[in-house]
C-alpha cells in the first residue's frame, strides 16, 4: 500500500532506528528492555545500545543478547547520549528507550509495523505516553532563549511525551536541532513537548 511505501526505509522493511540507554547495576532492566528488541534487530532494525557507567552484570545481560553497547565511564548523562544517537540516525523515524521501558507486545515486529503505519498516515511528529506538568520557576524564560522557540505563548501546564519511551520523525527532530545542547539529564521530555507546541 501507499502507507507501507511511505514508511519503508531504503535499508529494508523498517524506517525506524532505535536507541537504548542502559545505566548502572540494573541487569534485570537491561534484559527486560533489550530482549524484545532482539527480534527487531534480527529483522533489520538498527538497534544501538549505549551504557552510562554500567555494571559488569548489566553489560553481561546486553552482550548475552548479542548487543555491543557503547560505554561511557564516567557517565555523560542522558541528553548528550541522545544527541549522539540522533546524529547517527539515517532512518525516517527515531525511537528512544530508557532501560526501564520495554515492549510488552508479544510480537515486536507487528508492534513496530503498526507504529510506523500510524506515524506515516497521521504525520505525527512525536508519539508516546502524554502527560501534563506545571512549569517550574524560570523554565518559560529559558524556553524563550532557545533557538527552537518560535515565539508562541508558552503554556504554564504543557503537555509532553514522557521521556522513557518515545518515537519521533527525524525531520522534526532535525528542524529543532534536538536535543537542546544545554540539556544534560532531566526535563528534556517537557521541553520537547513545548517545542512541539
Amino acid at each position: 500500500s501507499s502507507l507501507e511505501t511511505t514508511a519503508m526505509s531504503p535499508r529494508g522493511k523498517f524506517a525506524t532506528d532505535i536507541a537504548v540507554l542502559i545505566y548502572g547495576d540494573y541487569p534485570h532492566l537491561t534484559d527486560r528492555c533489550l530482549r524484545p528488541l532482539v527480534k527487531l534487530r534480527d529483522a533489520g532494525v538498527d538497534v544501538r545500545v549505549y551504557a552510562n557507567e554500567p555494571s559488569d552484570a548489566s553489560m553481561s545481560a546486553a552482550v548475552g543478547l548479542g548487543f555491543s553497547p557503547k560505554i561511557y565511564v564516567p557517565q555523560v548523562y542522558k541528553y548528550p547520549v541522545l544527541s549522539e544517537a540522533i546524529a547517527s540516525t539515517q532512518s525516517k523515524f527515531f525511537m528512544w528507550f530508557d532501560d526501564d521501558s520495554f515492549i510488552r507486545a508479544a510480537d515486536p515486529i507487528s508492534w513496530l509495523t503498526k507504529l510506523e503505519l500510524v506515524a506515516a498516515s497521521t504525520k505525527a511528529d512525536l508519539m508516546g505516553s502524554v502527560y501534563t506538568i506545571d512549569l517550574g520557576p524560570g523554565q518559560a524564560d529559558w524556553v524563550k532563549t532557545r533557538p527552537w522557540y518560535r515565539g508562541k505563548p508558552i503554556k504554564p501546564k504543557p503537555a509532553f511525551v514522557t521521556g522513557g519511551w518515545w518515537m519521533a520523525r527525524m525531520d522534526f527532530l532535525r528542524s529543532l536541532g534536538w536535543p537542546d545542547p544545554q540539556l544534560r539529564h532531566n526535563g528534556g521530555d517537557v521541553m520537547l513537548g513545548l517545542a512541539c507546541q
